[in-house]
């Protein structure tokens, strides 16, 4: 089970050992998580944030692949499920209609 924080970071549990499996956090962000979604086969993790960004997650190195900020909040970002490396996503920001992202270059 994955889970955004308050604090800026994202935990990952396991379910069998009942703990933390792995805390990711972006130094470059302390403000709280507003939506986090696994990628299709589990490998990816995207994290939207209340100061704007979304960042991507590579879950097994805990190394962070990407990170871009968009003019608003986004209340809710999705994986395209196409892709076995994603880079496109699914924006929706606060006060204005949903976006596609792309992850590699920050364009809208």
């Amino acid at each position: 089970m994955l889970a955004g924080c308050s604090d800026g970071s994202c935990v990952i549990w396991d379910f069998e050992t009942r703990g933390i499996a792995k805390e990711l956090k972006d130094k470059d962000c302390s403000a709280a998580i507003t939506s986090v979604c696994w990628s299709k086969y589990g490998h990816r993790i995207l994290v939207s944030a209340a100061d704007k960004s979304l960042t991507l997650w590579d879950v097994v190195s805990g190394e962070k692949i990407t990170r871009t900020t968009l003019q608003q909040t986004s209340l809710q970002a999705r994986l395209y499920p196409g892709s076995s490396t994603p880079s496109l996503c699914l924006a929706c920001p606060l006060s204005s209609a949903p976006m596609i992202v792309d992850l590699d270059s920050g364009s809208t």
